[in-house]
């Protein structure tokens, strides 16, 4: 691949992950987190690559995703693909039952990995710039309602409930722009700030998943 890839939350965990690994394919990668000034390893992966800085982009933001658009057009560069890969959960990831779900805390987790995927997938181009352009979503099994259902878990409502939103997000698109590919991936149980939270620790850090997913897209 010779075109953009754009990669959204790429301080750190598997979206540092993939920026590595699409650098090391060849790949140009324009990545984007939320302060790219206290993200070091990222600024300097991609210095030693040559790439573009980070930008900085909030997805919960419209006048963020706004500017996004104008760093686009100002600097000429053509997004063919993306990842959305920001996402976040509840405070207390993973313990939240359905029964003590915060409102404002659910609003938060969906604004993000919800309305921010769609919001980051309008306003990067990747719609507009030619048939071709690919879209994953980096989404959970914890979003499917059947495994729900068989496993008997029911922790981290929030996140479940907005990973099967995105889920569906991903299908809508998908319908009304068949000329894009889209899907959504699960990443697996990654050694993140999330996926180690509550002290829970599952021994792997993000490359092997970051390489299954350049395997989607390329």
């Amino acid at each position: 691949m010779s075109e953009i890839v754009l990669i959204t939350g790429a301080s750190r965990g598997i979206g540092l992950g993939l920026v590595k690994e699409f650098l090391s394919q060849g790949v140009k990668v324009l990545a984007t987190c939320r302060n790219p000034g206290a993200a070091q390893e990222l600024s300097k992966v991609l210095a030693d690559a040559n790439q573009e800085p980070a930008f900085t982009l909030d997805v919960t933001s419209d006048l963020s995703l706004a500017n996004l658009k104008s760093y686009l057009d100002l600097k000429k560069l053509v997004v063919k693909h993306l990842i959305n890969n920001a996402g976040v959960s509840t405070p207390g990831h993973p313990v939240e039952d359905p029964d003590s779900i915060v409102r404002k805390e659910m609003l938060d987790v969906f604004n993000t990995n919800v309305a921010g995927v769609a919001g980051v997938t309008e306003a990067c181009g990747v719609l507009t710039n030619g048939p071709g352009g690919k879209v994953i979503n980096i989404s959970s099994s914890m979003g499917s309602v059947e495994r729900t259902l068989t496993s008997g878990s029911y922790y981290a409502t929030s996140y479940r409930c907005s990973k099967a939103a995105l889920n569906m997000l991903t299908a809508c698109f998908s319908l009304q722009f068949p000329d894009t590919y889209f899907t959504m991936v699960h990443p697996g149980w990654v050694q993140t700030d999330m996926g180690g939270s509550g002290g829970r620790h599952c021994g792997h850090f993000g490359g092997e998943s970051a390489q299954g997913i350049y395997n989607v897209l390329k």
